[in-house]
């Protein structure tokens, strides 16, 4: 997910003293595991995930270009999960190259 080139690893977790639902982010090239949800805190994203139902990944390279982000046409480096509530709104994560943010999709 970092564009290092090397298989990173994302995980669906839940905090077992909240119940609150996210993901943490493994990356092969070291460094800590990054919590996202599951009690955390994350960007304007919140601190739990359980609405979301779905996940898929779109590869490395892929541009987003959201009507919801003042940002637009924004490549990546590497992979980016999409977080989803079906029949509802997504949002993207990817490394911006020094932190995991976040990419309104739909709404």
């Amino acid at each position: 997910f970092d564009g290092d080139g090397k298989q990173d690893i994302a995980i669906w977790v839940t905090n077992k003293a909240s119940g609150k639902r996210g993901l943490v982010l493994l990356r092969s090239g070291g460094g800590r595991p990054v919590v996202l949800g599951a009690g955390t805190e994350w960007e304007q994203r919140g601190d739990d995930f359980s609405g979301l139902d779905m996940w898929s990944v779109l590869p490395h390279g892929t541009r987003l270009d959201s009507p919801y982000e003042q940002r637009h046409g924004v490549s990546t480096r590497g992979d980016i999960i999409v977080l989803t509530k079906s029949e509802s709104a997504s949002f993207a994560i990817y490394w911006n190259g020094s932190r995991y943010v976040s990419y309104q999709l739909s709404d």
